[in-house]
């Protein structure tokens, strides 16, 4: 039976291989990161609602792969939450600046704070919900 730093280290590897199907761009990947529930969840920080299912939130991904030309995604400083089969990761993302869509316009860089949340199914943590909202500073 695992224990809960073994728990943490796989939660780990499945948040950086979130980011990484994210940054290649492969659907393939993306598909592999998430749980394919009705259940699943995605806020993304231009959202105006919650997007509900995976058959929803396949095809945004489906959308976003095919009209970024590059994006590099990584998280900063994530804190990392196991309790039993669910784990929820709070981190910020970085969006590299030489994140582009397919026809050269910049997408917009500016700093999001993310929760990632996993769910282990069949012995594997997959996402079955991310949340992210761009950063404002408030004074």
């Amino acid at each position: 039976m695992p224990n809960a730093s073994d728990d943490k280290a796989e939660v780990s590897r499945a948040n950086e291989f979130y980011y990484h199907a994210m940054s290649s761009l492969d659907l393939a990947l993306v598909e592999k990161a998430w749980a394919h529930n009705d259940y699943v969840t995605l806020v993304g920080p231009r959202h105006t609602a919650p997007m509900i299912g995976w058959t929803d939130i396949r095809a945004y991904y489906a959308k976003a792969v095919s009209t970024i030309g590059k994006i590099s995604l990584r998280p900063i400083d994530p804190h990392i939450n196991v309790n039993g089969d669910y784990a929820w990761i709070v981190a910020r993302e970085e969006i590299g600046a030489d994140s582009r869509l397919k026809d050269g316009s910049p997408l917009s860089t500016r700093p999001t704070i993310s929760t990632n949340v996993f769910e282990k199914i069949g012995g594997k943590w997959l996402m079955v919900s991310h949340h992210a909202q761009e950063i404002h500073v408030v004074i």
